[in-house]
Parts: structure tokens; C-alpha cells; sequence
């Protein structure tokens, strides 16, 4: 068994038809204008092969065959590729969010407090009530693929009041669902990492970084922060931040030390971190992929429900894991933090 977070999508090349058609997928699940997700699109790829120390241009030219190819720099000039190395969609969907959320805090996208007016068929037509730059009485409108993981009974009711990150619609969008013609100048959501980041600012002020994956949150914290006043009195600030945030749970955890330089301890503190497994193995590969081997039996707790534990530790450490139980070796297991890095993550 191996997973994976490696950003390449099998060792041949892939038709350009297929990565196009993924990607116009996801740019209508985020509500991404095409010109955005696809200079995305063409970074991912320059970055795919400068990870195997080549130089390559992506190009999208509508009035070609195939419109998506790249160009290779080469001794002897250009050489065009038309089967393209293809970016894991799960890749490049974490590329997306990176995306909206540095945009997000460049912008300061505001958190709002806002009140379903109509429900539609494929979205929900919102006021708002309170925020922290608009005047009482903007409108919004929530597609449902911006809904929280546990909002479909709680928030679809019209005269519900919840919180919502705001951002300016975009003008251009892939798909065809009824909200792209409903006059509304903002686009709700409680989906980006910046809404649940805003909401724990709210409760305690204090910088951290935030993920949100699969339904679940992942709030990590400063190495040296007061784990007790983030979570509250007996957890009570976790479980009203994952209330108002509509998640199943938030996982609360800690900074990787500086310490921890090398790739391979960073993923030991991150995996100590999400999953609290003891028993593995971390082993540098290539192209800076850290290899992580685990007991048969103990693999699915490592990466997680729809490999939410594995997108973690990658956020958490920053390194590339690949997870296998191929060559596991009982005897050969990493020593075990010391307790003073052992540093407990939370769950509410």
C-alpha cells in the first residue's frame, strides 16, 4: 500500500484534454475565474518538471492541437511536449486554496455575520447583518459546494444567521449553476481557511496558520503558545469555534521547533502532531520526498479519512511525504521524540 502527496499524477504524460477538464472542475467548485485557475495550472506544471531539473514553458493556445502543450528549453532551441506531466487533482486543489487564501489576507477579506434571504436551487441568497468593512444590508450569495462539512440542515433554512467570509465575485466563472446570473456583488463562503482563521481570532488573538480539509480543521499554533487559552475552560472554545464553523472537528496543534531542521524530524514532529502514531520510520528520498514507513495495520491512521491526516503533516512540516507499508521493518522504527517535543495536538 502507498499513498502519496507527491504532486504528480503517474510517470507517463497525460492527454491534455484530461488535466483541462479537471481543472474547469475545480474552477467551478471554488468559483475561480478560468484565466486564474489556469495560470495556476501552468505554474503547477513549470513546477512539476523544475522538480526533475528541467525547464519547461506551458502554454494554452485555444486555436491549437492540442491547446495545452509545453515548450522545453533545449540546447538546440524549443521542443514542444504534448503530453504534459499531469498535476494530482488533490495537488492542484491545494494549490487553489493557497491561492484564495494569500489572496484572501491580501485583500482582507472581511468575516461577516449574515442572514439567508432566499434558497435556491443551487445557492443561497444572503444579507448582510453585521461585518467588519460593509454597511448593514449588502447582499451575498452562498453556492452550496461553499458550504461547511455539518451546514446542509443547520444553514439552509431562510432567516438563518451564521457567519461567512465575503470576497468580491469574481467575473468570470466556469460552469453553468443558476447563481452566476443572481445580482449579488459578494461571494459567501465557509469553506476557505481564512474564515476559520478570522472566527478563532475572534475568541483568541493570536497568529497562527490554518488548514481546513475533508470536513476537519487544523489550527497550528505558535510552538511556544498557551495550548490551555486557545481551547478554553474545559475545551469550551473549541467546541463553539467548531459550532460556528460548521466542521465535524478542529485539531489543534503546534509549530514544528526550529530544532527540527533536518526534513526527516520535521515529519516525525508532524506526524507526533496529527496522528499521535509512535511506530514508523522516516527515510529521505528523492527530490526532497521524505519517506514514511508504517506498520500494515497502522496506515490508514497516518493518512487519515480521504487522506486528511497525510495533507496535514505535509501542511504542518512543509516537506512531500510518501507513506508506504511496503518494507516495514518492526526492528528498524525511529526512537520516539523526547517528551519535551512531544507536544500533544488537541482535539475538540
Amino acid at each position: 500500500m502507498v499513498t502519496s502527496v507527491n504532486a504528480v499524477r503517474g510517470a507517463a504524460g497525460a492527454r491534455p484534454a484530461e488535466i483541462l477538464a479537471g481543472l474547469a472542475a475545480l474552477a467551478d467548485a471554488y468559483s475561480l475565474s478560468w484565466n486564474t485557475a489556469l495560470k495556476l495550472l501552468q505554474d503547477s506544471v513549470e513546477k512539476l518538471y523544475l522538480q526533475q531539473g528541467r525547464r519547461v514553458r506551458c502554454v494554452f493556445d485555444p486555436d491549437a492541437e492540442p491547446s495545452l502543450y509545453g515548450l522545453e528549453q533545449r540546447p538546440g532551441g524549443e521542443v514542444r511536449l504534448n503530453d504534459l506531466l499531469q498535476p494530482r487533482l488533490a495537488w492542484l486543489r491545494h494549490r487553489i486554496e493557497e491561492y484564495l487564501d494569500s489572496e484572501a489576507e491580501r485583500a482582507g477579506w472581511p468575516l461577516a455575520v449574515v442572514e439567508v434571504l432566499a434558497r435556491h436551487e443551487d445557492h443561497l441568497l444572503l444579507k448582510v447583518l453585521e461585518s467588519e468593512q460593509f454597511a448593514d444590508g449588502e447582499t451575498a450569495i452562498l453556492p452550496y459546494s461553499h458550504l461547511a462539512a455539518l451546514d446542509r440542515e443547520q444553514v439552509l433554512q431562510v432567516g438563518a444567521n451564521f457567519y461567512a467570509l465575503l470576497r468580491p465575485r469574481p467575473l468570470a466563472v466556469v460552469g453553468k449553476e443558476s447563481w452566476h446570473t443572481t445580482q449579488a456583488p459578494w461571494l459567501a463562503s465557509r469553506l476557505d481557511a481564512l474564515f476559520l482563521k478570522k472566527l478563532f481570532y475572534r475568541m483568541v488573538p493570536m497568529d497562527c496558520r490554518v488548514d481546513i480539509a475533508g470536513g476537519v480543521g487544523l489550527i497550528v499554533i505558535p510552538t511556544g503558545a498557551d495550548m490551555g487559552r486557545c481551547i478554553g475552560p474545559k475545551g469550551e472554545y473549541a467546541k463553539t469555534l467548531r459550532l460556528q464553523a460548521g466542521l465535524k472537528r478542529i485539531h489543534f496543534a503546534r509549530e514544528v521547533p526550529g530544532r527540527c531542521s533536518s526534513p526527516t524530524h520535521r515529519v516525525r514532529f508532524a506526524i507526533s502532531q496529527i496522528s499521535g502514531h509512535g511506530r514508523f520510520r522516516c527515510v529521505d528520498g528523492e527530490n526532497g520526498v521524505v519517506r514514511v514507513f508504517v506498520p500494515p495495520a497502522n496506515a490508514a491512521e497516518i493518512i487519515g479519512a480521504d487522506g486528511v491526516n497525510l495533507r496535514f503533516t505535509h501542511f504542518l512540516s512543509g516537506q512531500q511525504i510518501t507513506v508506504t507499508s511496503t518494507g516495514y521493518k518492526e526492528d528498524q522504527v525511529d526512537k520516539p521524540l523526547d517528551v519535551s517535543e512531544r507536544l500533544a495536538a488537541v482535539r475538540s
